[in-house]
């Protein structure tokens, strides 16, 4: 990638298009042509209707899933712990608040 939005194709890249185009058109009965995330994917006009005739790629072939590494997962699931002992925090803070107002208020 040269920036965010433009990239150098390299030769592999080019024989890579060129090969999921022909396999698309059926010019190579040996290839058969198969959506890949985030590479191509073949729609009808009917969904390029949907989107309203913008062909951003984002919009078709979407993004590649990649795995998540087990440092990553158990990363994620400490922060999310963190983030559910926070909540109950603020829910028992709010609820101490709520019942603080009712009393002053007399109701």
């Amino acid at each position: 990638m040269i920036d965010r939005t433009h990239r150098v194709l390299t030769g592999e890249d080019i024989a890579r298009i060129a090969s999921a185009y022909r396999a698309y058109r059926g010019d190579d009965p040996s290839a058969a042509h198969h959506d890949v995330p985030g590479f191509c994917r073949a729609v009808d006009q009917a969904e390029i209707a949907r989107h309203r005739f913008a062909l951003v790629p984002g919009r078709f072939v979407g993004f590649p899933r990649r795995a998540v590494e087990p440092q990553e997962l158990a990363r994620l699931r400490g922060e999310l712990g963190e983030l559910e002992a926070r909540v109950l925090e603020v829910a028992g803070a709010s609820r101490q608040a709520l019942a603080l107002l009712k009393g002053v208020l007399g109701g």
